[in-house]
């Protein structure tokens, strides 16, 4: 709660034009949460029922999470090209599926760099263990926000790429 009074601080937002910012950001369909006409003088809406993304993304910490840098991170087929963990094509609905669902989980950039890191980690250590034979499929990862419960950390004084589970 502390976060959030700071941010309102260094805003000049009450806590209900920052509650009215997050929840119009995020997509839910919220009326006279707060008093507009302020939003729009301070410049973070355009009227009752439209936020100015950019500065929605400065107040609530999110900048330009890139989805396809994280799910570039899986290969596409694992266990000589039998077992499908994605799709091959940016452009197909389970892509945007996957794509939807993650953005719906991951609201900062910090944890969008966090899921990266943990990823690639593991990807890397299913690969050489055993050619990702158990990596899971996408749906999965995403379903369970699996890499909220990875905590690799790389060994710091030796091989960059040993890697060592915490």
């Amino acid at each position: 709660m502390t976060e959030i009074l700071e941010i309102c601080k260094k805003f000049n937002l009450t806590v209900n034009e920052y509650a009215f910012i997050y929840l119009k950001f995020y997509g839910f369909d919220i009326l006279n949460l707060a008093d507009v006409g302020d939003l729009v003088e301070k410049g973070y809406a355009f009227n009752d029922n439209t936020i100015n993304i950019k500065t929605a993304k400065k107040i609530l910490g999110v900048g330009d999470i890139n989805f396809w840098e994280f799910y570039n991170i899986f290969p596409s087929k694992v266990d000589r090209g039998t077992r499908i963990l994605r799709a091959v094509n940016p452009d197909s609905k389970i892509a945007d599926k996957h794509r939807r669902k993650y953005l719906s989980k991951v609201k900062s950039l910090n944890e969008h760099n966090k899921a990266c890191s943990q990823a690639k980690i593991f990807v890397s250590r299913q690969m050489k263990k055993d050619g990702g034979l158990y990596i899971p499929t996408l749906d999965r990862i995403l379903n369970n926000a699996e890499w909220e419960s990875w905590d690799f950390k790389e060994e710091t004084g030796g091989l960059a790429s040993k890697i060592k589970m915490k």
